[in-house]
């Protein structure tokens, strides 16, 4: 039976050149930052300084009570946490905007979790976890491995004159077997975060 390993995810980083450029170059040094999956927001809302709000959301990802979140790559939002999940109906997340500016939520919008970070892994076998966030090569090539099903990334880009940042959504990790996805049951709080992890063919 063939051994389990994990998915590798390798992508290059490319961007403008400048902001008077817009020729697409390699963007080597740049940090690439796994995120646990997170949540796109299903109805529009603002949620004012200091108040708490149900969102709805299309699904909870690997949101958790007590986990803080921000809006997409704006860190100036990194203000709002998780205080109830309701998974019955909705779903809904209520978040608490522990800050003091209002900060809108567009439909689609994504909350990126903040709070904690999968561990990324150097080779396949999950046996050897890097010490710091995967860093972009010279000519813009990154790879590494996550256990996580699905999780979110992302991308610094130090451009020449600018600094700007990417998000990638539901990325693709996991475990493999023969080419097949699997899921650890010992990478998840509960026994039902394990089945909605769950690929559409089983694991």
């Amino acid at each position: 039976m063939p051994k389990l390993t994990l998915r590798h995810y390798e992508t290059r980083v490319l961007a403008e050149a400048s902001t008077s450029d817009s020729t697409l170059v390699p963007v080597g040094g740049a940090p690439v930052v796994p995120h646990y999956l997170g949540a796109t927001v299903r109805t529009a809302v603002t949620i004012s300084g200091g108040a708490a709000v149900a969102v709805d959301v299309y699904d909870t990802g690997r949101l958790a009570v007590g986990s803080t979140v921000q809006n997409g790559t704006d860190s100036s939002t990194n203000t709002m946490t998780i205080t109830a999940m309701n998974l019955a109906s909705g779903p809904t997340v209520t978040i608490h905007n522990t800050g003091t500016d209002a900060i809108p939520l567009e439909r689609g919008s994504r909350l990126v979790r903040t709070d904690s970070f999968p561990t990324v892994y150097n080779e396949a076998t999950g046996t050897w976890a890097a010490t710091s966030a995967p860093i972009a090569d010279g000519e813009g090539y990154i790879g590494f491995y996550v256990a996580e099903t699905r999780y979110d990334i992302i991308v610094t880009i130090f451009g020449a004159d600018y600094i700007s940042y990417l998000l990638y959504e539901d990325v693709e990790g996991g475990w493999m077997r023969g080419g097949v996805a699997w899921v650890n049951a010992r990478d998840y709080p509960t026994i039902q975060a394990t089945i909605d992890a769950l690929p559409t063919g089983g694991g």
